[in-house]
């Protein structure tokens, strides 16, 4: 399952977490902000090994590493789906 990454609203910390956590709640491990985990969000690929992330509307932009080879990339563009039930 491809991760979800996404902002703390409190304090600006980028997460992530497994996609099944969409919907849920959680506390930042920074400031301890109770956060809901994104069900809208846009995917995006790895230019090098094609893996998939999804990503929140507040990350597009932002620069991450792949999951998978580490690669850094911008988060960008894309229709946004709906992870929830």
């Amino acid at each position: 399952m491809p991760d979800i990454f996404f902002k703390c609203g409190s304090c600006g910390k980028h997460l992530v977490v497994d996609d099944a956590g969409a919907g849920q709640t959680i506390n930042c491990p920074d400031c301890n902000a109770v956060l809901a985990v994104p069900e809208n969000v846009f995917i995006r690929e790895c230019l090098l090994c094609k893996t998939s992330v999804e990503f929140s509307d507040d990350m597009k932009g932002e620069i991450i590493s792949c999951p998978f080879c580490q690669k850094k990339f911008s988060l960008s563009g894309g229709e946004p789906i709906n992870l929830g039930g």
